[in-house]
């Protein structure tokens, strides 16, 4: 066998592992983005929860922080209605895995954040 030959079959023994380690790298930067859209829209959402007299001002600022993944997002907003009280949101999207290879196994990614109700 040439030189030349032996480097082709190495090259063909490695690609695999390099492709699965790139396929993880990608997936896991976008758990991380989802994860991160999820905590930010569970923040906005607490914030504006615990200034807003209404839900409502709370779940569209949520909703808005998650972008295209507000469709497949569950958002629960429990509020006390008085000063001094929690507004707490918790945020749950679904993210699929492997979805550029066909897979689409989906993972849920939940959040939650808290605020102290000022009026």
């Amino acid at each position: 066998m040439t030189d030349q030959g032996s480097s082709s079959v190495e090259f063909l023994l490695v690609l695999p592992a390099v492709l699965l380690l790139l396929a993880v790298v990608v997936e896991t930067g976008g758990l991380v983005r989802s994860h991160l859209l999820a905590l930010t829209a569970a923040r906005e959402g607490a914030r504006v929860a615990a200034m807003a007299s209404d839900a409502d001002a709370a779940l569209n600022a949520a909703r808005s922080r998650l972008g295209a993944l507000s469709d497949s997002a569950r958002i629960r907003i429990d509020r006390q209605w008085v000063p001094g009280g929690t507004a707490t949101v918790e945020v749950e999207v679904r993210h699929p895995l492997f979805a550029l290879a066909g897979g689409g196994l989906p993972v849920d990614i939940r959040a939650r954040a808290a605020s102290i109700v000022e009026r």
